[in-house]
């Protein structure tokens, strides 16, 4: 078990795996320190950040989207774990075993490592890390990119302060919604969570096709579906239970009943609950290989 680890103001992250999660979460700790820079005086902020890649490839798409803001390192994760305070890992699940398994488990003694694989259970990283590690299992989005995500962060029952606590928080807060449950949730949060932007653009683009069956240009249909979608996500935060939300809508004899019946007839609600159960599943299993 590790020793009490705290995080302070100023701390280095490194991003170990920059897959697109990875990628989406340090691109919104970028933009929010570069607006809150010198006005939060409450918040733990980090004050330099790191990226592991492992071609030229990655390195000069990172290199021309961040410039200096963020210092490379080619090939050498052992460095990236040695000057990070906290580890961020952004990899795919397939690929822990490859990048931090060689990794010796000495230079984790101190750190915070977050996950952000599927699947992948704390008590598995705590046995890649030796235990030395505070270990916080996250799942996000990739909307994070674009500070709208949502997260579910879960922590093992030891050794998590109340400093580890706020730094992870004000990660994940400007990345979006962020909520701390029990690592159970987990598999369940990386289906609505990590998979449901892809259910929603979907049904974003079904909704798209049947405008333009109907006559609207598709760069118009577009746009409304995506505000569509937008509003009714605001309203549902801002409201309550979507499904008073949606009887407000049915008029009696309506367009909306109508359309709703046909989902309805076509199970829609049916496939859309299912295809959270399979992403569930699937994410367990990840953790299982």
């Amino acid at each position: 078990m590790t020793d009490k680890i705290e995080i302070k103001p100023g701390y280095t992250v490194g991003v170990l795996g920059c897959g697109t999660m990875g990628t989406a979460v340090l691109n919104a700790m970028l933009e929010t320190k570069a607006k809150t820079e010198g006005s939060d005086k409450t918040s733990i902020i980090p004050g330099r950040f790191l990226a592991a890649v492992n071609s030229d490839a990655s390195a000069k798409r990172l290199t021309d989207t961040y410039g200096d803001k963020v210092e490379l390192f080619l090939q050498k994760n052992n460095d990236l774990v040695k000057q990070s305070d906290m580890i961020i890992l952004g990899c795919k699940p397939f690929m822990l075993d490859k990048i931090v398994g060689d990794i010796p488990q000495d230079l984790f003694k101190g750190k915070v490592v977050v996950s952000l694989l599927a699947g992948k259970t704390i008590a598995q990283l705590e046995d890649y890390t030796g235990d030395h590690a505070v270990i916080a299992r996250a799942m996000t989005n990739t909307p994070s990119k674009i500070g709208h995500g949502m997260t579910v962060v879960s922590f093992p029952q030891h050794g998590v302060t109340d400093s580890v606590r706020s730094s992870i928080n004000w990660i994940f807060e400007n990345t979006g919604r962020c909520l701390f449950l029990e690592e159970k949730h987990q598999d369940v949060a990386t289906a609505l969570c990590g998979s449901g932007p892809a259910f929603c653009y979907l049904f974003m683009e079904a909704m798209c096709d049947g405008a333009v069956r109907m006559g609207m240009p598709y760069p118009l249909a577009q746009e409304c579906a995506a505000q569509v979608l937008k509003g009714a996500a605001e309203m549902v935060h801002q409201e309550g239970h979507p499904a008073v939300l949606r009887s407000k809508v049915c008029t009696p004899a309506g367009t909306t009943i109508g359309g709703l019946m046909v989902m309805e007839d076509n199970k829609v609600r049916s496939a859309v609950a299912r295809s959270i159960e399979e992403s569930t599943n699937i994410a367990t299993a990840l953790g299982k290989k």
